[in-house]
């Protein structure tokens, strides 16, 4: 048995969670000098309003209202004329709020203060009536009425009590897909998440557009923007989405915000601890599903009846006073046992002479497996009612071991020895951030609330990559060899792909917001966020720097009757995306990338490679050599055009929304939004040298082409970062000659200068991506016997760019895609997008029958992804069109005689409907003063619903040969399915 292993260790989360946090909290302990300041509210905090009235609905001035946490700490407010108060500053929690007044009988309500603000309706009695009497000693929750405090749009979950009633998987964006408007991706980009994380999309963005906070840090993965630093699931308070309308003190995301505020410690001690098993055993199938192949391959067949998946997850957690009524901590540790083997995956290669598919001699599994304990603790120091200092440490430091068997097709017996080659990514990830936030109030023409910040976030990512033994060896068929080695002739080829150094940028932001209450039933959200990054390449050079990022956010409130049921809101906002630091390590590293074709391998006797005293293949001399990339850093000058413009995308919301507060529907919202985005620039790479070709045909410029399609001269120049649609000014060598030579050094013969190119010696149409939505949302608030909530989303996402990763090949290198690499990649390629899914509905609620007993359940109903065919344009239609590595163009061979046409994106076909049915039954079985333990059992997928949800989209086989009429017998074919059904147990004792 062939067994390979890779051990790669995460630490980048640690370094978020540890060093970011511990800034946050000397930067708290600075302001507490100034009594009107606040740090960092708006991410752990909200405000409360409130309105009083009396029994008949008038409303009750100069009540005194006091909010008491769960940690002691009071804070007070008075009603003004129209029976309103508002507490700015809350702390994320539960709190008790005591009204009293004059002539009223004082009353006692619960209220949940969430990230961002909640309003709530009070009514007192009159003193001595008998409703009064009857709820003397007794504390009910209050009646939560619209917020006409922010014009966010999204969803905001208190996670521990959503995971007591509805079936929802134990990590972040299992629960951030609940939200409208947020599904998940193509399974080949949530597959990529370095954390083993699931991913989501949101507004119709790609997966790398959304930025994740926890207690106000970024913790989102700054080497791909896929994943996020992971917390124990008990160590999660609320989990806010906002998917559009924020306000300018959050950024650096053109997809939305994942805000999570962490449990916190209070007067009382409370603890448990949690089990949870999901068993293979009574895990359901999948079939078959495909792959494109590599070179000379038809593909690659895998069947899913072989994988196998088991997880364990075990939990403790502790929370209670070190000092009562100011000191307090709450910590958790969890352990997460997760075992995975792979389906069976088998190779067709593919004869281009005979067009005969044959298949592969051996299967291969993956396999891998992790049990690293995560740990998370959080202490709030409360100096006083107005003032409190929070430190949070994390760690998700994780190993994986992975794994790669191979055994016999015919026999299915293990081999031995090695069959595939190693290629290790290793690299460590450091964020440090500083924050300083104010907020100040006064009242001028109204009331405002003005909230001023700054940021700054300093980047380290390392890079350590290359394969084992330095090159990836393999020995080619004749076949394969066809056009590169003479006839009947094998060959061997030597990709070389290394990459190793430390790569550092700084990015800040400050921004300036207004919430100002105009009248009593109209405010206003203004605010304008001004970002800047730089980037520097390996050697510590800054090739990107960008400034003046301006970010404009409008939004209104309009209570149009004053009755606080009804809310007409608006927003108008720009949202801007940095750069990933994967872009560093790719784009300015001097990454050594060569792909080498020699005569050979020599053989013995037998037909067995000859291998070397170190045991490598030996052979003769070279037939052809791709220079991908030089062993050097490029010029930072010649990285990016001169004059690059951030990616940004610009919003606009309007919406309403109202509560019913009597009759059938009393306790039901409702609401309704449009929602329209364009993506207004985007930052991706080029191969430069195709526009240096038409410059210089253009300008009459001898530089060394002979003629407008000159590929072989085009290939001689590097990637350039640039703005799609516009022209660019660079900085190149217009001979192609490179900073570094073959061996790293200085080249003499490197003669950059400054051009100017054209929008039409770049080619490039403007970048397009629009997303257009109607959203709908019902809630019926769980009142202690059923609740119910959920939305139904009208969508369209088209253009000619997904965005930041590319769905239709999996191409997960951030703003580095292939789509505009070549002009002939962009010819097909407006449509509907990956993410375009036309219809979306979602329920979930649950049913407490008896105390004690709880059935919950979710359901999802989404409309098919949409799809192209990708292969290669014809030089017939761009003499530039690339003919070598993978199919790039939306050109299949589906015409007469497999002759190719346009296939654009999304033009081909759609996959089905998915439906699913989550259901989970939990029974309490013990409730006793020293605790309750509750054992729980969820079902994924009831239904078992197995659709596929992507298919294969490259229809064209990549041959050595550029057989253009080499047509994918995978095709249109199932690449992924629906995530069998699966059974989760558990057991929960909570204090």
């Amino acid at each position: 048995m062939n067994i390979r292993t890779i051990r790669q260790r995460l630490l980048q989360s640690t370094m978020i969670g540890g060093t970011a946090l511990m800034a946050l909290t000397a930067v708290s302990a600075t302001m507490l000098a100034a009594p009107s300041a606040a740090v960092a509210q708006d991410y752990t905090s909200g405000v409360l309003t409130g309105n009083v009235t009396d029994g008949s609905g008038a409303p009750i001035a100069g009540a005194a209202v006091s909010a008491t946490s769960a940690q002691g700490t009071v804070r007070t407010a008075t009603t003004d004329a129209n029976g309103s108060f508002r507490m700015p500053a809350l702390a994320i929690g539960n709190y008790e709020i005591t009204i009293s007044q004059s002539g009223y009988d004082t009353s006692t309500q619960r209220a949940t203060v969430a990230p961002g603000g909640a309003s709530y309706a009070f009514t007192l009695r009159a003193a001595g009536s008998s409703d009064a009497t009857e709820l003397s000693d007794v504390v009910v929750t209050a009646r939560r009425v619209q917020d006409f405090n922010a014009t966010d749009t999204g969803l905001t979950v208190s996670v521990q009590d959503l995971a007591e009633r509805v079936p929802v998987g134990r990590s972040i964006n299992a629960v951030t897909l609940f939200t409208p408007g947020a599904s998940a991706p193509d399974a080949s980009i949530g597959a990529s998440s370095r954390r083993n994380q699931g991913l989501v999309s949101l507004s119709g963005t790609s997966a790398a557009e959304s930025v994740y906070y926890i207690n106000g840090l970024n913790v989102t993965d700054q080497r791909s923007f896929l994943g996020y630093g992971e917390v124990p699931f008990e160590f999660i308070q609320t989990i806010e989405t906002k998917t559009g309308g924020y306000q300018a003190e959050f950024g650096r995301g053109t997809g939305g915000v994942v805000n999570i505020v962490t449990r916190s410690g209070t007067n009382e001690f409370t603890g448990g601890l949690s089990v949870f098993y999901t068993p293979d055993k009574l895990r359901a199938s999948r079939g078959t599903s495909y792959t494109q192949g590599g070179n000379n391959s038809a593909g690659t067949e895998v069947y899913n009846q072989y994988s196998y998946s088991e997880v364990a997850d075990y939990t403790a957690f502790l929370g209670g006073p070190i000092i009562k009524d100011h000191l307090f901590f709450f910590g958790t540790y969890n352990v997460r046992d997760v075992k995975s083997e792979g389906a069976y995956s088998r190779a067709f290669a593919y004869n281009q002479a005979t067009g005969a598919i044959t298949p592969g001699a051996n299967y291969s599994q993956a396999i891998s497996s992790y049990d690293d304990p995560r740990w998370g603790l959080k202490l709030d120091f409360v100096i006083n009612p107005n003032h409190r200092i929070e430190a949070t440490f994390l760690n998700d430091e994780s190993t994986t071991e992975s794994q790669t068997r191979t055994y016999s097709a015919t026999t299915g017996a293990g081999l031995t020895g090695i069959t595939d080659p190693l290629y290790s990514d290793a690299g460590e990830d450091i964020r440090e951030t500083y924050r300083v936030d104010a907020d100040f109030y006064f009242n001028l023409f109204g009331d405002h609330h003005v909230r001023v910040g700054y940021d700054r976030e300093d980047l380290t990512s390392s890079a350590e990559s290359a394969y084992s033994g330095g090159a990836l060896y393999n020995v080619l068929t004749a076949a394969q060899c066809a056009g590169i080695a003479a006839a009947g002739q094998g060959c061997l080829n030597i990709v070389t792909f290394a990459n190793n150094g430390v790569f550092t940028a700084e990015q800040s932001a400050f921004y300036i917001q207004d919430s100002w209450d105009i009248t009593d039933n109209f405010s206003v959200q203004l605010g304008v966020r001004n970002d800047q990054y730089t980037y520097n390449n390996v050697d510590g050079e800054a090739y990107i720097d960008l400034k003046d990022q301006w970010a404009p956010r409008l939004g209104f409130n309009w209570d149009p009757f004053g009755n606080k049921v009804d809310r007409v809101y608006g927003s108008i906002g720009d949202y801007y995306l940095p750069i990933a630091t994967n872009t560093s390590i790719r784009a300015s590293s001097g990454e050594i990338y060569t792909d080498a074709y020699y005569t050979g391998p020599t053989r013995d006797g037998s037909g067995n490679v000859v291998l070397d005293a170190n045991g490598y293949p030996t052979y003769g001399s070279l037939l052809q050599l791709d220079y991908l990339s030089p062993p050097g850093a490029p010029d930072p000058r010649a990285v990016t055009e001169a004059d690059l413009k951030p990616m940004y995308e610009r919003e606009f919301i309007l919406g309403y929304e109202h509560s019913f507060i009597d009759g059938r529907f009393a306790d039901w919202s409702v609401g309704v939004r449009g929602i329209y985005r364009n993506l207004e620039s985007a930052i991706e790479d080029t191969a430069i040298g195709d526009a240096i070709v038409r410059y210089c045909v253009r300008t009459n410029t001898a530089c060394g082409q002979s003629g407008p399609g000159d590929a072989d001269f085009a290939s001689l120049f590097p990637y350039v970062l640039f703005n799609p649609g516009d022209g660019a000014t660079v900085f190149i060598d217009l001979e192609g000659d490179t900073r570094t030579d073959a061996a790293g050094v200085a080249n003499p013969a490197y003669n950059p200068q400054t051009i100017n190119l054209t929008a039409e010696d770049l080619g490039f149409d403007e970048v397009e991506r629009t997303y257009k939505a109607l959203e709908f949302t019902f809630r019926r608030e769980f009142d202690g016997v059923w609740g119910l909530a959920g939305s139904y989303t009208l969508a369209q996402s088209k253009g000619n760019y997904e965005g930041a990763v590319k769905s239709d090949i999996g191409q997960t290198d951030t703003s580095l895609t292939q789509d505009y690499d070549h002009v002939a990649n962009q010819l097909g390629s407006y449509g509907y997008l990956p993410n375009h899914h036309a219809h979306t509905f979602k329920a979930y609620g649950n049913w407490m029958p008896a105390d004690g007993f709880n059935i919950g359940a979710s359901f999802t109903a989404q409309s098919g992804r949409k799809y192209g065919c990708i292969g290669r344009v014809p030089l017939s239609v761009d003499p530039l069109a690339p003919q070598v590595g993978t199919p790039s163009g939306w050109y299949c061979p589906f015409g007469e005689n497999n002759a190719s046409i346009q296939t654009p994106r999304g033009s081909q076909g759609e996959t089905d409907w998915t439906y699913q049915v989550d259901l989970n039954i939990a029974y309490t079985v013990m409730d006793s003063p020293s605790g309750k333990l509750t054992a729980s059992v969820d079902v994924f997928n009831l239904f078992d619903g197995d659709t596929a949800t992507r298919v294969v989209e490259q229809g064209l086989i990549r041959t050595s040969g550029n057989v253009m009429t080499a047509r994918s017998p995978y095709y249109g074919m199932a690449r992924s399915y629906q995530a069998p059904r699966s059974i989760r147990f558990g057991l929960r004792y909570a204090f």
